[in-house]
C-alpha cells in the first residue's frame, strides 16, 4: 500500500540544516485522496523550494479513498511519521462528528498524536509547528505542544469552525459551548492563524480575544497547481455536451438539487437536450439527491462516475464542456459558508466555462471579480434553465470553448506556499 520512496518512520535523528524545519500535523496524508489532503500535499511539494524542511506527522490509517499518485508530489526526502503502523488501523471518515460530537470524532486521536509528536520534537530540531483543519481537534495538538515546548505554532483553518453553520447548527447546548470555548483558546494561543477566505479570516479575528495581535490573522486561499495540467490534452465528444461536477455533493456540502430542477425545466423546453447532454458527477452524492434524480426522470442524463484520483479528476475537468459549482446559504439569515471550495481553483486552472450556482459571499465575489464564471442565484430555476440552454446552443454552434484568459498567477499553489514560507521563516527563532 505504501508505495513510493517516502520514508514512513518511527524515529531517527537528522543533521541540523540552515533552514526552517516545520512539523506539519494532519490526521490525513497520502495515500489518502480527496479534498482533505490537497492543500497539505502542495505545502509539502513547494515549501522545500523556499528553504523549509517539512516533517509530517500523520495517523498512518487505512483509507477508503486512496490516491497513490499524490505520493509523487511529495519530495522523496520528506520524513513522514505515523502514530499507527501504516495501513493497519481503519480511518475515521465522514462529517457526522462535526455535527454531533464535542469538537469532532478525531478528538480520540489527540493523545497518540501528542505522544508521537513529543518523540519527534525530542529527536529533531523543529523550528515551527503547523496544524491544519478540519478536523479542528488537531489544533489542540498544536496548542498543547506550544505550551510544553515554547515552539511557535501556526493554526491553518481550511474551513471555518463555529461560524460554519453547515455543521454548528446541529450542535446545541453544552456541545456548542465547548466548541466555542476551545476555538477561542486556540485563536488566542496560536502565533499565526490562517484561513482560506477573507470573510473567514475576519470571522476568526472577531472571535479571538480583544488582546490578540490583530496582525496574526492571515488569509492564504486555496489554488491550482499549473504542474497538474502540463501533461493533459483536451479531448471531447463533439456529439454530446458534457457538464461536470467534481467532488462530494449533498445538503451539507454542495447541494445540486436546484440544478437538477432547473435542468428538468430546460429539457422540457428543449427536448434535444435529453439525447445530447450528459451531466457527470465525479465523487459522492447523497441518497436524497439520487432519489430526486429518479423522481425528475433524469437517470438517463446524469451519470455517476465515483471517486477519481486527483490527476484523473483534473483530466475530466479539462475534458468537460461546462463545469458546475453549487453553494447554498446556511443558517436562518441566509449566510454564505465562508468557504471557497478548492475545486473552484482547479476549475479556473483548466480554463473551462464555469456555471456557478452560488450565493453572495467569498466564492461569488471571487468569480465575479475576475469574470471567471456565469454566476446564478441558486434558487432561480429559470435562470439555471436558461443557462443550460444557452450553453447547449453555443455547443451546437461550435462557439463554446476554452475561456480566453490566463488563470491569475496569485492563485497558483506555489505562490501561496511562498507566502506561507515567509510566515514560517518569520517565526523561526
Amino acid at each position: 500500500m505504501w508505495k513510493r520512496a517516502i520514508k514512513f518512520e518511527m524515529g531517527k535523528s537528522m543533521q541540523n540544516e540552515k533552514q526552517t524545519t516545520v512539523m506539519l500535523i494532519h490526521y490525513y496524508f497520502p495515500p489518502r485522496g480527496g479534498a482533505a489532503v490537497q492543500r497539505i500535499v502542495k505545502f509539502c511539494k513547494y515549501l522545500q523550494q523556499f528553504n523549509c524542511r517539512v516533517i509530517v506527522m500523520t495517523s498512518g490509517v487505512d483509507y477508503d479513498i486512496q490516491d497513490l499518485d499524490l505520493l509523487e508530489s511529495i519530495p522523496p526526502d520528506t520524513k513522514v511519521f505515523t502514530t499507527y503502523p501504516p495501513g493497519q488501523t481503519k480511518a475515521m471518515e465522514g462529517q457526522f462528528g462535526r455535527r454531533n460530537m464535542i469538537i469532532d470524532a478525531f478528538l480520540a486521536w489527540v493523545p497518540s498524536a501528542l505522544k508521537k509528536a513529543r518523540e519527534i520534537i525530542a529527536e529533531y530540531d523543529i523550528d515551527v509547528l503547523l496544524t491544519t483543519s478540519p478536523p479542528h481537534s488537531q489544533h489542540i495538538i498544536g496548542m498543547r505542544l506550544k505550551k510544553e515546548t515554547g515552539l511557535p505554532w501556526v493554526a491553518d483553518f481550511r474551513d471555518p469552525w463555529t461560524s460554519d453553520l453547515r455543521f454548528m447548527r446541529y450542535k446545541k447546548g453544552w456541545r456548542s459551548i465547548i466548541d466555542r470555548y476551545v476555538e477561542k483558546r486556540i485563536l488566542k494561543r496560536a502565533d499565526i492563524v490562517i484561513a482560506t477566505t477573507k470573510s473567514a479570516t475576519e470571522s476568526f479575528r472577531q472571535k479571538a480575544p480583544a488582546s490578540c495581535d490583530q496582525t496574526k490573522f492571515k488569509c492564504i486561499v486555496n489554488g491550482y497547481d499549473p504542474d497538474d495540467y502540463n501533461q493533459i490534452k483536451h479531448s471531447s465528444n463533439s456529439e454530446v455536451m458534457t457538464f461536470a461536477y467534481v467532488g462530494s455533493a449533498g445538503p451539507l456540502i454542495s447541494d445540486p438539487s436546484f440544478f437538477f430542477r432547473g435542468l428538468k425545466i430546460a429539457i422540457d423546453r428543449e427536448s434535444d437536450l435529453r439525447e445530447k447532454v450528459r451531466v457527470q458527477f465525479i465523487g459522492g452524492l447523497d441518497p436524497q439527491n439520487r432519489a430526486l434524480i429518479r423522481e425528475l426522470g433524469l437517470k438517463d442524463v446524469i451519470v455517476f462516475l465515483g471517486f477519481f484520483p486527483h490527476q484523473k479528476a483534473i483530466q475530466s475537468i479539462v475534458d468537460s464542456d461546462v463545469l458546475l459549482l453549487f453553494e447554498l446559504p446556511v443558517g436562518t439569515n441566509n449566510e454564505p459558508t465562508r468557504v471557497i471550495p478548492s475545486k473552484v481553483f482547479e476549475y479556473i486552472g483548466a480554463n473551462r466555462p464555469i456555471m456557478a450556482m452560488v450565493v453572495e459571499g467569498d466564492t461569488a465575489d471571487l468569480l465575479k471579480g475576475y469574470k471567471l464564471a456565469r454566476v446564478i442565484e441558486p434558487n432561480n430555476l429559470n435562470d439555471i434553465s436558461d443557462a443550460v440552454i444557452d450553453y447547449f446552443r453555443q455547443f451546437q454552434e461550435g462557439t463554446l470553448g476554452r475561456v480566453t484568459f490566463s488563470p491569475p498567477a496569485e492563485f497558483s499553489r506555489k505562490e501561496q506556499v511562498r507566502h506561507l514560507s515567509e510566515i514560517l521563516h518569520g517565526l523561526h527563532r
